[in-house]
Order: structure tokens, then sequence, then C-alpha cells
């Protein structure tokens, strides 16, 4: 039996959102950016019913000393009982790329909020693809246009917000998250063969 397809993915949604507004609100020091990724690992785990997102969550919390929110542990909880009933789906593999989809999608908004434009974005998205990524297949930047623009940019996310708004209202929070970007806007280079066939 598949415990993480039984929770409510729309629930569980609400409920991360609802943690995360009362974290703000109480005062607390929140590292928005992990705290965001891990919400998205987590819903992943739900949506897929794959434990392995719910390793990732835990290895992303562990790493950057973020406790879990008690929704992220009632995942955590669904996937362990999931592995006790044997009902996991999916692979590391598949994780893995989907994993390097979600990076360069967020590798484009965040190019975007430094000052790029979307095909200035796609084209260094592609490089960073395949500095970070060598052992994979390089992507072209008319593919990264093509899937950030479908999704990516216009998906509502936590705060009713899209994904581009997120990440925008990110950088005008942080200061140096948005130097960190405009610094690899600014270095990374134009690779001409990774354009694609895209006209922008």
């Amino acid at each position: 039996m598949n415990y993480l397809i039984k929770l409510d993915k729309n629930a569980v949604l609400d409920d991360i959102q609802q943690e995360l507004e009362d974290l703000i609100s109480s005062g607390k020091v929140v590292p928005e950016a992990i705290f965001l990724k891990a919400a998205s690992i987590f819903t992943m785990a739900v949506s897929t019913g794959n434990c392995h997102y719910a390793d990732m969550g835990i290895i992303l919390c562990k790493q950057n000393e973020f406790t879990p929110t008690d929704t992220m542990n009632a995942v955590i909880s669904a996937s362990a009982l999931t592995r006790c009933m044997d009902g996991s789906r999916g692979t590391k593999l598949q994780i893995d790329r989907e994993a390097r989809n979600t990076a360069v999608k967020v590798w484009v908004a965040h190019l975007i909020a430094a000052g790029c434009t979307l095909s200035e974005a796609s084209l260094k998205a592609a490089t960073l693809f395949k500095d970070t990524y060598p052992n994979a297949s390089p992507k072209k930047a008319s593919s990264i246009s093509k899937l950030y623009e479908k999704e990516f940019r216009d998906i509502v996310t936590y705060g009713y917000v899209t994904q581009q708004e997120s990440i925008n209202k990110m950088h005008m929070r942080d200061e140096k998250l948005n130097l960190k970007w405009k610094l690899i806007a600014r270095n990374t280079r134009i690779e001409e063969d990774l354009r694609g066939n895209r006209r922008d």
C-alpha cells in the first residue's frame, strides 16, 4: 500500500503555506528559499507516491540545518510506512532527471529576476546545465525556454503568486541573492551551439 498517495496534495500545500506564514508572523528567521524547495520536494512525494522524494527532502533539511514542519514530518512518516508495506513508486533515476529539469527552470527564473531577458536567461541556463551536469545530455536554450514557460513561469505557488513572482519577491527582499545572480548572469558565457531552433 502506498500511504503517500493517500495524503491530500492540496491539503498538504495549504498546510505548508500556513506553516510558513505562522513561522514568519512569529518573528522567526526562516530560510525561505530552503523552505520552499523542501516544500516542493515533499509535495512531489505526495503527487507521485515516490519515496525517494521524501528522502531528498530529509537530506535537504539536514544539510541546511532546517527542522521539517509538522506537515513535512507527516509526509516523511507516510513514506516510511509505504516502504514498510512495499508500495513505493518510481526510481532515483527518474527523480534525478526531474530534479535537473526543476533546477534549470529555477535558474532561468533567477536570471530573469536579475535582469536577463528570457532569451538570455535560457542561453545562460543551458551553459549552467552543461557545466553542472557534465554526464547528462546538454539541453538547448530553446527547450529550456519552452520548459520554463510551460512548467514554471505562470504556475501559482505558495502565497497565491506565480513561480516567477515568488522568485522576484525573494530578490527584492534579499540583496545578496540578487547580487549573486547578477554576477552569475554577467559571468556565464553563452554557447551558440546550445541555442537550439526557437526564434525569440
